[in-house]
């Protein structure tokens, strides 16, 4: 009778304890680099976690300028030490290939809700969503300046 007790108080307690962890789910489909373009679910993830996150407005396939951020900043070492500290959250609208109808047709409204009017766009958002600051437009010499921006976000 004993064992029968013990067996089903350890049975409850996993119930307890999986029903606790699935509704603060961290779980996103990201990139190698730790990028996903889940608009929603980044943001959710940034609520439950205090976490700010970056929202790359970007044209991967043909904006130069993109490309060079892409490159200069998102692949350093420097940035990658800090991708801990955000979600990171990439909406492409790119010419050369082909992108579900449906993503693009998102990319656009968000684009819109945020007045994008140039590409790259970098919004930071607070945990809460709200937006903090904004960079667009990006030049190779501008990477130490783009990375110190990004440190100084996270003191606020």
């Amino acid at each position: 009778m004993r064992f029968f007790f013990f067996i089903l108080s350890a049975a409850l307690w996993v119930s307890i304890l999986s029903c606790g962890s699935a509704g603060t789910s961290q779980h996103l489909k990201t990139d190698e680099n730790g990028w996903t373009d889940d608009y929603e679910g980044g943001l959710k993830v940034a609520k439950a976690s205090g976490k700010k996150a970056l929202v790359l407005f970007t044209g991967s396939d043909w904006c130069r300028p993109c490309m060079f951020l892409e490159s200069k900043v998102f692949q350093s070492e420097e940035f990658k030490a800090l991708t801990k500290d955000f979600v990171l959250i990439r909406l492409d609208f790119p010419r050369r290939h082909p992108i579900d109808p449906e993503i693009k047709k998102r990319n656009r409204s968000l684009g819109n809700n945020y007045g994008v009017r140039g590409y790259p766009t970098v919004v930071a958002l607070g945990p809460d969503g709200k937006e903090i600051t904004r960079w667009v437009g990006f030049r190779p010499s501008d990477k130490d300046k783009y990375i110190a921006n990004l440190k100084g976000l996270l003191s606020k």
